[in-house]
């Protein structure tokens, strides 16, 4: 069933304080691109949060969390080289202090068909959706946020993804998120964000494992 359409959210008729502002010329500073490259999906997603106060804003375990692309980022102790820590655009933080980036496999896809990935701050590395509508998607089928460690090892090929917990009660402005996302993609929450995280896990993670080979000097063993 379709969600009930909410009316737009105006600026001028919220009365808390509002959380910081992120604006499109700050993101693409500190992703070294053009804005024309960003995808749209950001685009609206950071209208959507610049809309909301703190409170109201408080959607789920999870936060705006935009860092500097390149040796600075959190894929620096993988591997320091530039080569390898351009590849990912880090969008997102969670309360747990992991972060959700953009993996740019190089194979010349627009930023908006590349995989997203948990960066944990355990060590774990593992690919939790197939690209960043869908990763939005998981979060409209409230989700707290990805979670649950497993052990995998690269060369005996034991992947494992990790899984999304549930919050027991929609958080604020749960619906007003679930309306934005089908007002601007004509998308629904995931069912099952659990099963779309294993899957695409099934389908990328093998492929990250092997680009990333060249870069590090050593196998996986957490």
């Amino acid at each position: 069933m379709l969600p009930t359409l909410c009316p737009p959210l105006h600026i001028t008729n919220l009365q808390t304080k509002y959380m910081g502002q992120i604006s499109i010329d700050e993101v693409c500073s500190k992703w070294s691109i053009a804005s024309s490259l960003l995808p749209k999906e950001l685009v609206e997603l950071l209208s959507f949060h610049n809309e909301l106060s703190k409170e109201q804003c408080f959607v789920w375990d999870f936060n705006f969390y935009f860092e500097i692309r390149g040796i600075s980022g959190p894929m620096a102790w993988f591997s320091p080289t530039e080569e390898f820590t351009n590849r990912f655009y880090t969008f997102a933080s969670n309360n747990a202090y992991d972060r959700f980036a953009i993996w740019d496999d190089g194979n010349h896809q627009s930023l908006n068909q590349m995989s997203v990935m948990l960066i944990g701050d355990d060590g774990y590395v593992g690919v939790v959706a197939e690209n960043i509508l869908q990763f939005m998607q998981m979060m409209a089928a409230i989700p707290q946020t990805p979670s649950g460690r497993y052990t995998y090892l690269t060369d005996s090929a034991i992947l494992e993804p990790v899984e999304w917990y549930l919050y027991e009660s929609p958080p604020p402005m749960f619906e007003a998120y679930r309306d934005f996302l089908y007002r601007h993609f004509y998308a629904l929450p995931l069912s099952n964000p659990t099963e779309a995280t294993r899957l695409a896990f099934q389908k990328n993670q093998p492929l990250f494992l092997q680009w990333s080979k060249p870069y590090r000097d050593f196998e996986f063993s957490f």
